[in-house]
């Protein structure tokens, strides 16, 4: 999946905001998990898979994710410079599901981690049930698998302070995506922000490998169960607009706005990859279909007329990624739909 920049700019409440969406800089490390785990960022960070199985991802493509058993399987990144942040600044992305919880000692979860626990360059994307027991997991041998939270982390950490409870449900998908900006790091759930961690210290660099699915340690290695379809690493903190992006999180542009709800789901596959089918039926001669990017431009105009069949196909493949939004219109009715290109 390539990303071509490009500028957003969303009307909220009679107001103009305008920010920069470049989600190709900073990328250090990019897997879809389309087949493999190589690094779709041109910097070599391929993975080495260890046990994980290719399964269905999120939008239905097959091999499209890798499954994690929560007991052996893993992904392997050999370290690289890439993969230190010693400016401090960084940003995890991950689309999963859990299926399960690790039950060992201190029962964490680990998405992905380099480093050791409190050591120089250490990182990484977590859950566990830690912050809903003030710090008490390691202590309790008892798993709350009711209370499980999304954070991320660095060399050291102050009690996270909790923006919105946001518990995690088993068999369920998830937009994941922790921003450190210096000295503060907020974790993102769906485009929510939901918590934050401030820290003194800085990221610091070290030599050890990145791992996905569990840590490096024997005692506590924090077995992930549950799928992943895609994996992102910045050298950056990114900005709300991107991690609304990367969410699909955004306000429907004003011009699009229709309160009816369509009683017909037009749009297949969504999220599309490399083309787009329509659904033409109940739609008279002379109906427009309206295709817009996120900033309510108009990018393609299509009339349905006698030459056309119960299905329109349209080739998205050199379409920028991201999100947009398709209105059908004929003489009566109004329709309006989110298109999430990939």
């Amino acid at each position: 999946m390539k990303f071509i920049p490009f500028i957003v700019i969303l009307q909220l409440a009679g107001f103009v905001l305008q920010a920069q969406v470049n989600l190709n800089q900073g990328l250090q490390l990019h897997y879809s998990f389309n087949g493999s785990a190589t690094d779709l960022s041109g910097n070599g960070n391929n993975g080495i898979v260890n046990g994980a199985t290719l399964v269905t991802d999120r939008w239905g493509n097959p091999n499209g994710a890798y499954r994690f058993d929560g007991t052996t399987n893993f992904i392997e990144v050999p370290n690289s410079g890439t993969l230190n942040f010693p400016d401090n600044k960084f940003t995890f992305y991950a689309l999963i599901n859990v299926e399960g919880f690790y039950y060992g000692t201190c029962h964490g979860n680990a998405i992905l981690d380099k480093g050791t626990d409190f050591q120089p360059g250490h990182y990484g994307l977590r859950f566990d049930n830690n912050i809903y027991t003030n710090g008490q997991n390691c202590a309790n041998i008892n798993v709350d698998t009711l209370h499980q939270i999304f954070y991320g982390l660095k060399t050291s950490m102050s009690t996270p302070k909790i923006i919105t409870n946001q518990y995690i449900n088993k068999n369920t998908w998830y937009c994941l995506i922790a921003v450190c900006d210096s000295n503060t790091i907020k974790t993102y759930v769906d485009g929510q922000h939901v918590l934050t961690s401030n820290s003194t210290s800085t990221v610091g660099s070290n030599n050890q490998n990145l791992f996905i699915g569990k840590t490096k340690s024997i005692q506590y290695p924090y077995w992930f169960k549950g799928v992943i379809d895609e994996v992102r690493m910045y050298s950056r903190a990114i900005n709300m607009q991107e991690v609304a992006t990367l969410c699909e999180y955004s306000p429907t542009p004003n011009n699009l706005t229709d309160p009816t709800k369509p009683k017909i789901d037009r749009l297949k596959p969504n999220p599309a990859i490399q083309q787009l089918d329509i659904d033409l039926s109940k739609l008279a001669k002379g109906a427009r279909i309206l295709l817009y990017d996120i900033t309510g431009k108009l990018v393609k105009t299509f009339i349905v007329n006698d030459y056309l069949k119960e299905t329109l196909t349209i080739d998205v493949s050199q379409f920028h990624p991201g999100l947009y939004f398709v209105k059908v219109e004929n003489d009566k009715t109004t329709e309006s739909y989110k298109l999430f290109i990939k």
